[in-house]
């Protein structure tokens, strides 16, 4: 459940760079009136203690993103076969159509 806030507030999603050269995370939300008061704020609650060199803000609204994934979209970026363990995995199954077939 979201908290609440006033009608002029807007939430912002927190991302923070530990290192240079790091990806960014998700460091958490807050809601603010503006970017500056945002920005005010993100610096308080996230980067106060350095553990971050930098943030970004964005608007929660300006962020699109999919549903839940269905099973359809998840097999076609599968991409297991590229890595050691789906090796041996398409091995096994070879050996298993191979049963099948015989």
């Amino acid at each position: 459940m979201l908290p609440e806030t006033a009608p002029d507030e807007t939430f912002y999603e927190v991302f923070g760079q530990t290192d240079r050269g790091e990806p960014y995370v998700q460091l958490g939300s807050l809601p603010a009136a503006d970017p500056e008061m945002a920005l005010v704020l993100a610096r308080e609650l996230f980067s106060r203690r350095g553990e971050v060199i930098s943030l970004w803000l964005v608007d929660r609204e300006a962020i699109h993103a999919t549903e839940r994934l269905d099973g359809d979209l998840i097999r076609a970026t599968d991409r297991t076969y590229r890595m050691g363990e789906g090796y041996r995995v398409t091995v096994e199954k070879r050996r298993q159509l191979r049963r099948v077939t015989s």
